[in-house]
């Protein structure tokens, strides 16, 4: 009965998403948001079902666009007081702790990534001169 009656709420709130004709749906590419949507469902929590529209709004305009995000989106929603309604979600916090309108380059990634590995060298060439 449960999984029936999530089939049903998974449907009808894509629905306003898809594009009978295919293609670009309204707020995004539902083929791009698949299994995004499948991890809605197989991740939710029994008491987060209520949350199910608002998640599946934020998968299909592509604003919750990885699994890393939908997962921290999950996280926030659980930490939110029982019997919370959508309109009670603080949508700044909840942006802002999964990620949304974050983008981070590959250059960027690097950059890190290499001040990280400057640290650690100055770090053990300090260390070593220290013996």
């Amino acid at each position: 009965y449960v999984c029936l009656n999530f089939k049903k709420m998974i449907f009808n709130d894509i629905t306003p998403y898809s594009n009978p004709e295919g293609g670009e749906a309204q707020g995004g590419d539902l083929s791009r948001c698949g299994s995004l949507l499948y991890n809605v469902a197989s991740k939710i929590k029994p008491q987060l079902l209520h949350y199910v529209p608002f998640l599946v709004k934020y998968v299909c305009a592509e604003k919750i666009d990885s699994e890393t995000r939908l997962n921290a989106a999950i996280d926030f929603l659980t930490k939110l007081p029982p019997n919370n309604k959508i309109s009670d979600i603080n949508i700044a916090e909840f942006e802002s702790s999964c990620g949304v309108g974050v983008v981070v380059t590959p250059a960027q990634i690097e950059e890190a990534i290499e001040e990280e590995i400057k640290k650690v060298n100055k770090k053990g060439a300090r260390n070593k001169a220290n013996k």
